[in-house]
């Protein structure tokens, strides 16, 4: 998705979230809620980063299963 999809979605400038996703300002709750509704998901999940971490470390156990060939294999590509 684009800044200017993103910003018709979400009903904000393009500026504003330029300045939000670089740190110059900080969002208001309404532009959160904006966000989470043009994403289609929660605000919480704005936050959240559960899903990324229980995949790494899913990753990760599975990894730790392969034989040492095959890791070998895997740390070369």
């Amino acid at each position: 998705m684009s800044q200017e999809d993103f910003a018709d979605v979400s009903g904000k400038m393009i500026n504003t979230r330029s300045n939000i996703e670089h740190g110059l300002s900080d969002p208001k709750v309404t532009t959160l809620m904006s966000i989470s509704k043009a994403l289609g998901i929660s605000i919480d999940e704005l936050f959240s980063e559960n899903k990324q971490t229980q995949t790494a470390e899913e990753l990760q156990k599975i990894y730790l299963q392969f034989s040492k060939s095959l890791k070998s294999k895997m740390i070369k590509l």
